[in-house]
């Protein structure tokens, strides 16, 4: 990708990029997708294993960590496998190596990337993604709708369905529904970092793909970023033991979404409201997702979930003095 080319210009090599994996796709029958990368890369393509899950009976689909996929592949791994990685520096050594795994299978492979020009590149179809606060693109051009495009395509190709324009359509409104949300909790998010910057743990809950973006929070936002410890909990296992550890001291973010799985939250919403003072609710209701068919706000819905818990931990880094591109360890020291 060159970096020269504008906003405009890269949207639409996306665009033409899906459209080779379409191509890629109808070329040969396939059984099994796996989706595999390391961490924050990894938990971005979960909704790939989810949505394919419960959209089609006529192939299966798994999430794996790049690693684990090299050193255990499944039995089921084969050159009727279809591999899509994500790697955002283009070089993540287990992510390689899982590429070249399915390389020397006879798979096909799709790759996300921000630079297509390393490694990562040697897939079958590498799809660009942009992630550079500096100069801030477009949300589209961002992995969620890269991921969600690819996905969606393999739902159409095998199931002759016709989601990926709607999901297209959804996809260039992100802009305007974060700007919004981010206007009206601008003085929330604010009264919040000022309240909690210096909580020494929070933790996060939340059911279906909503979990995912819990996860992201937990793991990417708090841990890595913030250096504050954190652990996230499916809202389905919330009251399998995670909850004895509730107090009324005890923060907690809950997401609540859109789909079937959204009882499950509001159960343990109902509960942390009774029992902790430090309960943060981010609720999909809430969005204006008014411009989409209404088929495929179940679906967006996580990915405006995921910003608006973005924003917490933006509105805490900035309070704590705490940038969220500051590591310790990552790209400091062997490991």
């Amino acid at each position: 990708m060159n970096t020269a080319m504008t906003f405009e210009e890269k949207i639409r090599d996306v665009k033409a990029a899906v459209g080779r994996v379409r191509t890629l796709l109808e070329s040969r029958p396939f059984d099994s997708v796996y989706f595999v990368a390391c961490g924050g890369s990894r938990a971005t393509m979960y909704p790939g294993k989810y949505i394919l899950e419960r959209e089609t009976s006529k192939i299966t689909a798994d999430n794996f960590t790049a690693r684990e996929f090299v050193l255990a592949p499944p039995a089921r791994f084969s050159e009727r496998s279809i591999v899509v990685l994500n790697s955002y520096s283009g070089t993540t050594a287990e992510t390689v190596a899982a590429l070249r795994l399915a390389k020397d299978r006879g798979a096909r492979t799709v790759a996300f990337t921000m630079w297509p020009d390393r490694a990562i590149g040697e897939a079958d179809e590498v799809i660009f993604y942009e992630d550079e606060p500096s100069n801030p693109p477009p949300n589209f051009l961002t992995i969620f709708p890269a991921v969600y495009q690819v996905v969606f395509t393999i739902l159409d190709v095998v199931e002759g369905t016709g989601w990926l324009p709607p999901v297209t359509q959804a996809l260039e409104q992100l802009d305007g529904i974060y700007a919004r949300e981010r206007a009206k909790r601008e003085q929330e998010l604010r009264a919040f970092a000022e309240q909690y910057w210096q909580e020494p743990i929070f933790y996060t809950t939340g059911a279906g793909l909503d979990y995912q973006m819990c996860y992201i929070m937990t793991v990417c936002i708090l841990l890595e970023a913030q250096w504050i410890h954190s652990a996230s909990f499916h809202a389905g296992e919330f009251f399998h033991g995670p909850f004895e550890v509730v107090d009324e001291n005890t923060p907690y973010f809950v997401t609540l979404g859109l789909d079937e799985t959204r009882p499950m939250e509001e159960r343990a919403l109902e509960f942390l409201l009774r029992t902790s003072r430090k309960v943060f609710a981010v609720d999909a209701r809430d969005f204006d997702l008014s411009g989409m068919e209404p088929r495929v706000r179940k679906w967006i819905a996580p990915v405006v979930l995921n910003r608006v818990l973005q924003m917490y931990g933006e509105a805490l880094a900035l309070r704590r003095a705490h940038p969220l591109s500051i590591r310790r360890y990552m790209g400091k020291m062997s490991y």
